[in-house]
């Protein structure tokens, strides 16, 4: 798929999604949705909105922020209030500071507001920078939602154990007498086949 970099209104106008593999080893599918613009024409505002839409339903936002516009804050403000119109303002983003690459070394950026207290980092598009510190950010993140789950998946459920590898994130895995024992963390909506398998928490020596 052809990566497009330009200064250019609405050059990647079309939505686009990807399955990304995160350093935990599950997969996620990222959407790159359409530009959030300030005083849209009516007129696109029907077909913006339904493009949105699929926001309120992310796991997690990443809002990539243009930190060489001199209006960022403004920009900023407005997408924080279009989340808040599609139902998406309860999902707090992670921000990527994008174009970096234009600043010079001595320039310090401040966030106002909520923006500040968000998880930030700083990348370049156009030349790769920050991409596996953006990449790390979004998994730590995402365990934040996640449901912790130490369980023994018998061995003739391996479709589990597979589920468990595609969208979890394994901590520890071994092969015991009676199946798999894995730890580490699910997202919450597919965690639900693995309850009955979660193993009883080890009783320490005495008690």
């Amino acid at each position: 798929m052809k990566s497009v970099a330009e200064d250019k209104l609405f050059a990647t106008l079309d939505p686009m999604t990807r399955r990304v593999r995160l350093e935990g080893g599950q997969e996620i599918l990222l959407s790159d949705t359409v530009g959030f613009v300030q005083r849209l024409p009516t007129t696109l505002v029907a077909a913006f909105r339904a493009t949105l839409e699929e926001v309120a339903e992310a796991d997690l936002l990443v809002h990539v922020v243009d930190v060489s516009s001199p209006s960022m804050h403004r920009q900023i403000e407005a997408v924080e209030q279009v989340l808040e119109e599609i139902g998406a303002g309860v999902r707090p983003p992670l921000l990527a500071l994008n174009k970096v690459d234009t600043l010079t070394s001595d320039v310090t950026l401040s966030l106002d507001g909520i923006a500040a207290t968000l998880p930030q980092v700083r990348v370049s598009a156009l030349q790769g920078d920050g991409i596996d510190d953006l990449l790390h950010c979004i998994s730590e993140n995402l365990l934040l939602q996640f449901v912790a789950l130490n369980v023994l998946i018998p061995y003739n459920r391996g479709e589990l154990v597979a589920l468990f590898h595609k969208y979890g994130a394994i901590e520890h895995e071994s092969y015991e007498e009676y199946g798999t024992h894995l730890c580490g963390h699910m997202p919450g909506n597919y965690s639900g086949p693995f309850t009955a398998f979660q193993k009883a928490p080890s009783r320490s020596a005495g008690v």
